[in-house]
């Protein structure tokens, strides 16, 4: 399986502020990826965005509530005025409802 070229270009990362988006954050960083981070969480985004930026990725941060329809489109449009050529949008942020399928 062909390993994902992230060198110079941009990943957008929903659920970013922490677990496995904050772990697919760094590793993009590593690869020399530029990040768009999403997550409601906005201090555990400026804190992952602050290590990031320490080692040299270029980040830009976007909290949002991605329930709210609006905030979305709103943060969707930040997102492509700092990362005009996006490659990847990475889904780590999501919500669960119990109960039957009826």
């Amino acid at each position: 399986m062909p390993v994902l070229d992230a060198t110079g270009r941009s990943s957008a990362i929903t659920g970013a502020a922490n677990g496995i988006g904050a772990e697919t954050a760094r590793a993009l960083a590593r690869r020399g990826a530029s990040l768009a981070l999403i997550d409601r969480d906005r201090a555990g985004l400026a804190r992952l965005a602050e290590e990031l930026q320490a080692t040299g990725a270029a980040v830009t941060t976007h909290p949002v509530d991605l329930r709210d329809d609006a905030a979305a489109a709103s943060a969707g449009a930040e997102i492509e005025e700092a990362h005009p050529a996006l490659q990847t949008l990475i889904t780590c942020a999501g919500s669960s409802m119990l109960g039957s399928l009826d």
